[in-house]
């Protein structure tokens, strides 16, 4: 409905359980991680603009919210080459503030690993 009335819709895009919904491998380091193939429908049926925002600590401490975009891409482009669009930028920005990055693989026993190489090996 949102976007029939060309409102604003905000999507987080986690990273998610395989065997929650319908997903596709996306690369982010040396791994693969599960997208949302539902985030890349949505966009091939609306052609929706896409703005990423990120938010981190800065040098002083302070929080910062970044929104980058709006990145182009093709409609016609592939569930997974949409995937790669969406969360390819994080990758950098993790590779920056590689301290504040936590991946947690359980969030209901709360697991954390810190599984990314430091930036000199990147």
């Amino acid at each position: 409905k949102a976007l029939n009335r060309k409102d604003f819709l905000m999507i987080y895009a986690d990273t998610i359980k395989s065997s929650s919904v319908s997903w596709a491998p996306v690369p982010f380091f040396r791994q693969k991680i599960a997208g949302h193939l539902g985030l890349a429908k949505l966009l091939q049926m609306t052609g929706a603009d896409v703005l990423h925002l990120y938010t981190y600590w800065d040098e002083r401490d302070r929080m910062v919210m970044e929104i980058q975009g709006p990145r182009p891409y093709r409609a016609d482009a592939s569930a997974e080459e949409l995937l790669a669009l969406l969360y390819g930028p994080l990758q950098g920005l993790v590779a920056k503030r590689l301290p504040q990055w936590t991946h947690i693989h359980s969030y209901q026993e709360l697991k954390y690993d810190y599984p990314l190489p430091p930036p000199s090996a990147l």
